[in-house]
């Protein structure tokens, strides 16, 4: 029963965040997340549920705020890049001496 109650949740709540989620509203709740790691989770969910394109302005505060944590864990900002990447960004020279930094 709580299985099916929490997956009935779970669709609830993605089909109220399809209708209502935008790139700008993704950035504005991403930006008053305090923990880096649920930011970086609701990024990925609301990027592969939902199909949500991010902006630059939300991959650039999330890959500030990993660093500005500690969270230097390559896999994360690998994954954070190609995301960038695949939602259509070109990585700027910024983006890319950040990546060089931290892979190497």
């Amino acid at each position: 029963m709580l299985l099916v109650r929490s997956h009935f949740c779970l669709d609830s709540c993605l089909g109220y965040l399809s209708q209502n989620l935008n790139p700008l509203t993704s950035f504005e709740v991403i930006k008053r997340l305090d923990n880096p790691r649920l930011a970086f989770g609701f990024l990925e969910c609301s990027r592969v549920n939902l199909s949500l394109h991010h902006s630059f302005k939300t991959y650039h505060l999330l890959l500030r705020s990993l660093c500005e944590s500690g969270l230097h864990d390559v896999a994360q900002v690998v994954t954070v890049v190609f995301d960038y990447v695949s939602d259509g960004h070109l990585p700027n020279s910024l983006m890319i001496k950040f990546f060089r930094v931290i892979v190497c």
